[in-house]
């Protein structure tokens, strides 16, 4: 059984915060487009325009979910930091089970 020494045992705890700090954050965001479809013309609409449509007013009523990821603020150093730490875990970490 291999031991940890205090200090790779810090950069251990330092991954795990980063990696916290990286899966706390909500990349995910979702949103409605609404488009109708006028005489074989596919146009976007507000919500609120669709609203006051009565049916004959378009032959085709179209919502589509849009499940969008984006980045977080900081991300980009924060990935870095990430790589970097996680390149000298490892690498203390094999030597350890090696021993």
């Amino acid at each position: 059984m291999g031991y940890l020494d205090l200090a790779l045992e810090e950069k251990c705890l330092r991954l795990r915060d980063l990696l916290i700090q990286w899966l706390s954050v909500s990349r995910v965001t979702a949103g409605d487009v609404i488009s109708i479809r006028r005489d074989d013309e596919v146009s976007p609409v507000s919500a609120a325009t669709v609203r006051l449509l009565t049916a004959c007013d378009y032959q085709e009523l179209i919502i589509e979910r849009r499940l969008l990821v984006i980045n977080g603020t900081n991300d980009g150093k924060l990935i870095s930091d990430i790589r970097t730490s996680a390149t000298l875990v490892i690498k203390e970490l094999r030597a350890v089970m090696a021993y």
